[in-house]
């Protein structure tokens, strides 16, 4: 017989609807969910992972890929007639600022503020430096330039006015890096400026409008730069 009509029938515990697939009661139910759940649970555990796996890779890659060139490192000697630069953890012969640049810099008034002077990467002839003038407790003009070792031009790709003074530190491609100091910073022997310091700032060469970006210290050189002040700091203490 054909029934047209939603009929209803509980039989041993099993709800029948004419027309329809019987439904499983309670206990049957909970019998067919768990081995889905199960399944679910080993999908997502797989999924979390893959995606550990990967994220660890990425960060494996953009470690090696992130590399900082230092240059070489400025050095205030007294002894020297001029500025120079010297080569950074490792021999080499320094560079002395051309008579000519030396001469342009101190008519200006400006003192070489750079602590680590990265080289261009097109170009190794071109180092870049940062000075400071007419400096007083709240302000500085601030400078950076491409420096020509070759012939001594002294080209200034940013300038400001503002409360404190910039240091080249290091170069990431064509990112120069730079610490934003304070006018007035003295923090100590033991300062680590990857491990430490939180105002660091960046000048793309690739873009045009060379403004300062806020620049990401990669977690390798934070890390690296703690270990060293936990050093310096332990061997004060012995």
């Amino acid at each position: 017989m054909k029934y047209y009509s939603i009929l209803a029938t509980i039989l041993t515990g099993t709800v029948v609807l004419s027309g329809c697939a019987p439904v499983a009661a309670p206990n049957e139910q909970e019998a067919m969910r768990q081995p889905v759940e199960q399944s679910v649970q080993e999908e997502t555990q797989e999924e979390e992972e893959s995606a550990a796996e990967e994220s660890e890779e990425t960060k494996e890659e953009t470690t090696e890929e992130r590399e900082i060139e230092f240059g070489y490192r400025y050095v205030a000697d007294p002894g020297d007639q001029y500025p120079s630069f010297r080569p950074y953890n490792e021999p080499g012969k320094p560079i002395l600022v051309n008579e000519s640049a030396a001469a342009e810099l101190e008519e200006r008034g400006e003192t070489i503020e750079s602590f680590d002077v990265p080289f261009d990467p097109k170009n190794d002839s071109i180092m870049y430096i940062s000075t400071s003038s007419n400096t007083n407790l709240e302000k500085s003009t601030n400078k950076i330039y491409a420096y020509n070792t070759s012939n001594g031009d002294l080209d200034v790709i940013y300038e400001e006015e503002a409360g404190h003074i910039l240091r080249t530190i290091g170069r990431e491609g064509s990112k120069i890096i730079i610490m934003v100091d304070g006018i007035d910073n003295s923090p100590g022997g033991c300062f680590s400026i990857w491990g430490s310091w939180d105002d660091i700032q960046y000048i793309d060469l690739d873009e045009v409008s060379n403004d300062l970006q806020e620049y990401t210290v990669p977690q390798y050189m934070i890390d690296e730069g703690k270990a060293e002040q936990e050093e310096c700091l332990a061997g004060l203490v012995q």
